[in-house]
């Protein structure tokens, strides 16, 4: 099979604050990325082949997003221009402890026309890892394609597959989460969601009987990463918290993608089921991912600032944990 992991989703521009300019005006940053391009980028430049499918607004944003998407060594074979919508943009907008909120300013993107013509068989065929999340589950259309294209990489038997819901408030409510789109995830095979999502799916006080809640009806490992605190995961032989590293945080934008990436690519290595993994193997495959996501926070940059292989090695070796 070709490819380590293929997504299928949103790359959007965030516009992100870089100072103010002598008037006192926020000045913004561009940073080419969406949810599953960084998370691409960050599989790519450990060492994997990634590919994307999506469509791109026939413009400079988009221009720049495709350009950028070769850059980083995703293939973008199933990427698609159109001119009925324009490429997405968010504005990026962080609070005083640095936490990251998203701002939708238009009206129509062009990642929500994806219907399932635009679907790439030939590349959803070679796929070891297939990813998609939230982004794409607020259109009728668009979630429908995911869920045809979910469906046809499940049918091969071969296709381990992964939903990270990266929820956006301004994208759909509680009772739609919970009515129309905790059915589907609870089919994948991995579902990676934040504290903030598992809160969305359920009503559950603590953390340990939300996770435990959600694995009973379906996937055979479930991560909620917890920024400082790391990440707590449960799968068929139990689970337990992992503490991250310390690195100083500078940008907390697709540090979440970026732990998703590192986890996908170790997961596309394996040769066994995910449950069959002994406790060890599945600590070691997400302190890996603590550790990426710790490298990706120390820099500015969304896709640009995914870590390779040796920046992710250097935390683990030299930052110590929190405690």
């Amino acid at each position: 099979m070709k490819f380590d992991v293929v997504a299928i989703g949103e790359a959007v521009v965030d516009f992100t604050p870089f100072g103010v300019s002598e008037r006192g005006n926020i000045i913004y940053e561009s940073q080419p990325g969406g949810a599953p391009c960084n998370m691409l980028a960050e599989v790519a430049r450990l060492g994997g082949k990634a590919a994307f499918i999506g469509l791109l607004g026939k413009d400079p944003l988009g221009k720049n997003l495709i350009k950028v998407m070769k850059e980083t060594g995703i293939n973008v074979d199933g990427v698609s221009f159109i001119e009925e919508a324009p490429t997405g943009l968010t504005l990026v907008e962080f609070d005083e402890q640095g936490e990251r909120s998203f701002h939708s300013i238009q009206k129509k993107k062009s990642y929500e026309q994806l219907t399932e013509a635009d679907l790439d068989y030939n590349i959803l065929d070679q796929a070891k890892v297939f990813y998609t999340g939230g982004a794409m589950f607020g259109q009728e259309k668009t979630y429908r394609a995911v869920k045809k294209a979910f469906e046809y990489v499940r049918g091969n038997g071969r296709t381990q597959t992964c939903c990270d819901l990266n929820w956006r408030s301004f994208q759909y409510d509680r009772e739609y989460a919970r009515s129309e789109i905790l059915p589907f995830i609870s089919e994948f095979d991995v579902l990676k969601l934040s504290e903030e999502e598992l809160n969305l799916l359920s009503d559950m006080k603590d953390m340990e009987s939300c996770v435990e809640y959600l694995y009973e009806r379906g996937p055979s490992l479930i991560v909620v990463t917890l920024g400082r605190q790391g990440c707590y995961y449960y799968y068929a032989k139990g689970g337990g918290y992992i503490r991250t590293y310390q690195t100083e945080a500078v940008d907390s934008n697709a540090v979440g993608d970026t732990f998703t990436g590192a986890m996908l690519k170790k997961i596309s290595e394996l040769d066994t089921d995910i449950c069959d993994l002994d406790k060890e193997e599945v600590i070691d495959m997400l302190d890996f991912a603590n550790a990426a996501g710790a490298a990706c926070v120390a820099k500015r940059g969304a896709m640009m600032a995914t870590p390779t292989v040796d920046e992710v090695d250097r935390v683990r070796k030299q930052i110590p944990k929190y405690e």
